[in-house]
């Protein structure tokens, strides 16, 4: 069989090895490039070129896909031939085979790409060894020159350069060269080959010398291997900052060391864990320095310099970094050496709350428990929730101002509260139990200790408590629902209620160092009788049988009975109520105490030169600290209606306002007419006026007259 090129017959295998393989670079050109690769493939089918074939072709001309000719051995397979790498993504110059060949009549597209891998064409990375000069290695396959500079023969040829060099080289290394897009799958194609190890970079380069015969002609000089040198040489390593640089310089690719500094530092940009035989042939760095993370701190800073404040992204990565300063010993020698860092005015900021960057000096740390700091405060530094003491001393390092005094402030009508203490004194056998390490002859320094505890802590319920630091020239204050103060615990509301038991509780463990695990068995033994809660130890594991006999229990306090009503309406529809029945109730009490009728008025009733009546909020709702305004004759009384829905047996609370409490401590005459079940048809409902002096507090159940 023939095959024909531009009219001229070819034929078969001889006109390979005898014409097309020696002058290949002058037969073929752009316009017969196809017809002549159409030939050779045709011969491939049929098993008609051998290994030593293809070898020869590795020099072919092929068409790349800008139209020119370039040696096989020298282009990369594109896309649409589905290669191993996808070079086409990060490479534009002019180095991918042409798919013009490809004639699907000829051959499958498989065939077509293996046909031209064994032309040479690649579609990964290889080991590969070229010989020839320096002026060839470097002209034909990019080779650096610099490698050849200053490589003289040793012996006797003094100032002469080897011809040729043997070198073995990772296909296109040349290419990753400050190229970072190129040196990513570079590097992704090197740590996930089978084929290519470290001993390939490794692999000596070799310098031929003298004449033929001789030995330097037969085996050379062993140099230095150009894979290894182009490592230490050229900026060949991606990185996350998204450059290259030297591998001496690059961190490996740890999550932690990512998570800390990935977006700062030089950390391999390399989405794998990279082998310990790699990271050990590349001295790549495990271990963040000090330094480091201050530098990073910095580099924080001017990437968000511009925008005037710190980034989510950026904030998480400085709490990162204090952290993990933290669990670092950084001696005093240390300290002194970056010190210069630390006082740079210009580079070294910290964040606060509101987002902007401050000098270290500048910033205050509230180190108070459950102090939130909120977004508008200046001056205070952004810190994570509950920072390690470690952390705070990172802090003070920098220059930070650690605030620790605080003033409480509270409502002036705290009341001494009994029945916590009780069931707290109720819990201490218990408590004991849960703390007991040993056996029973440590029972007693344990009781002793909870006993004493629990005896110099008084309980005290208020309308309002308020926590206050002072900071610079600011203040700052927060409401709090419960607040341990020394030995005096404070709460609002009450006690038995879930939440407030909860913030009760942790309060308190500290107070009684308990660790977190018998915080919520404390928790629990607060809610239930002590009968249940030794049942609650025993289905634990402790052992109650340790509590002595003679251990005497606080009695059990008198718990309420369900409180029930059927009555649903609001609290404003329930208050509104139980004012029209006071209101009713003082027709009723006036009438009968001076026998005449009462005048209705725009505001409410009087009787004519003896009482006025001023319902406030008669008509509209009003929003005073007094629902009631009683005239009698010299006598201003002032009345506040609390309504409820439940019996007098349930001994339902009620609240006093902070402007009602001040308006009963200024008044002579103050009463609460306590109204109980409340309902539309007024069943059973009744009230109760207690008087309030400003004198003393003491319930008083009388009329009002």
């Amino acid at each position: 069989m023939a095959w024909a090129v531009g009219g001229q017959k070819l034929l078969d295998k001889s006109y390979l090895e005898k014409v097309l393989i020696p002058d290949s670079s002058s037969l073929v050109t752009v316009e017969n490039a196809s017809e002549y690769i159409h030939y050779l493939f045709e011969l491939y089918k049929k098993d008609k070129v051998t290994d030593a074939n293809f070898q020869a072709l590795q020099d072919f001309p092929i068409l790349t896909t800008k139209e020119t000719l370039k040696p096989a051995n020298q282009l990369l397979l594109p896309n649409s031939f589905k290669p191993e790498t996808d070079f086409e993504s990060v490479l534009e110059e002019d180095i991918f085979c042409s798919s013009k060949y490809v004639s699907l009549y000829l051959g499958t597209l498989l065939q077509w790409k293996a046909f031209f891998l064994k032309m040479g064409i690649k579609e990964k990375f290889v080991v590969e060894v070229f010989k020839g000069d320096r002026h060839h290695l470097n002209s034909k396959y990019n080779c650096e020159w610099d490698y050849f500079e200053g490589k003289t023969i040793v012996e006797g040829y003094s100032n002469h350069r080897y011809h040729p060099y043997r070198i073995t080289r990772i296909s296109f290394i040349e290419k990753a060269i400050k190229n970072h897009a190129f040196a990513k799958i570079f590097w992704t194609g090197i740590f996930e080959s089978v084929t290519i190890t470290v001993k390939n970079f490794k692999e000596d380069t070799r310098g031929y010398w003298g004449v033929t015969g001789w030995s330097g002609q037969t085996y050379g000089d062993i140099l230095e291997p150009y894979n290894e040198w182009i490592l230490k040489n050229r900026k060949i390593i991606p990185i996350t900052i998204g450059t290259c640089i030297l591998p001496e310089n690059t961190y490996i690719n740890t999550p932690k060391i990512i998570e800390l500094v990935g977006k700062h530092q030089p950390v391999f940009d390399y989405e794998k864990p990279i082998s310990a035989e790699w990271v050990e042939f590349l001295s790549l760095k495990t271990q963040l320095t000090n330094e480091d993370l201050l530098y990073t701190i910095v580099w924080i800073y001017l990437d968000d310099k511009d925008a005037g404040v710190i980034s989510k992204e950026n904030q998480k990565h400085l709490f990162k970094i204090y952290e993990e300063l933290a669990t670092k010993t950084i001696h005093e020698e240390d300290k002194q050496k970056l010190e210069p860092l630390i006082s740079n005015k210009k580079a070294f900021k910290l964040s606060g709350v509101d987002g902007r960057f401050y000098n270290p000096n500048e910033l205050y740390f509230i180190n108070v428990n459950d102090f939130v700091i909120a977004g508008e405060y200046s001056n205070i530094i952004k810190a994570p929730k509950s920072p390690s003491d470690a952390t705070i001393e990172i802090f003070k390092w920098f220059g930070v101002n650690i605030i620790e005094n605080k003033s409480l402030k509270t409502s002036n009508d705290a009341i001494r509260m009994i029945s916590i203490n009780s069931k707290l004194s109720q819990t201490i056998p218990l408590l004991t139990i849960l703390n007991l390490k040993d056996k029973a002859n440590s029972w007693l320094p344990l009781f002793t200790f909870f006993t004493g505890k629990i005896e110099k802590l008084k309980c005290y319920k208020v309308s309002s408590i308020g926590l206050s630091v002072h900071y610079s020239d600011k203040a700052i204050e927060q409401p709090r629902k419960v607040f341990l103060n020394k030995n005096k615990l404070y709460y609002t509301g009450k006690w038995e209620n879930p939440i407030i038991l909860d913030l009760i509780v942790s309060e308190l463990q500290p107070y009684l160092t308990l660790n977190k695990y018998h915080k919520n068995i404390f928790k629990t033994l607060l809610q239930v009788s002590y009968e249940d809660g030794l049942e609650y130890l025993e289905y634990l594991g402790y052992d109650t049988t340790l509590i002595p006999i003679e251990t005497e229990v606080v009695v059990e306090p008198t718990i309420t009975p369900p409180r029930i009503s059927n009555f649903t309406k609001s609290k404003l529809e329930i208050g509104k109520l139980g004012e029209q029945f006071t209101y009713n109730k003082l027709i009723e009490i006036y009438e009968s105490k001076y026998e005449q009728k009462v005048i209705d008025t725009p505001s409410g009733f009087a009787i004519s030169g003896l009482v006025t009546v001023i319902w406030k909020n008669k008509d509209v709702e009003q929003k005073e600290n007094h629902d009631f305004l009683i005239i009698e004759g010299a006598k201003k009384i002032y009345l506040d209606s609390k309504a409820t829905s439940y019996g007098k047996q349930y001994h339902t609370e009620f609240e006093l306002t902070g402007s009602e409490f001040n308006l009963l401590e200024n008044s002579e005459y103050y009463y609460i007419a306590r109204v109980f079940n409340v309902n539309e048809d007024f069943k059973d409902t009744s009230v109760v006026f207690l008087r309030i002096g400003k004198a003393d507090f003491i319930k008083e159940e009388v009329a009002v007259s």
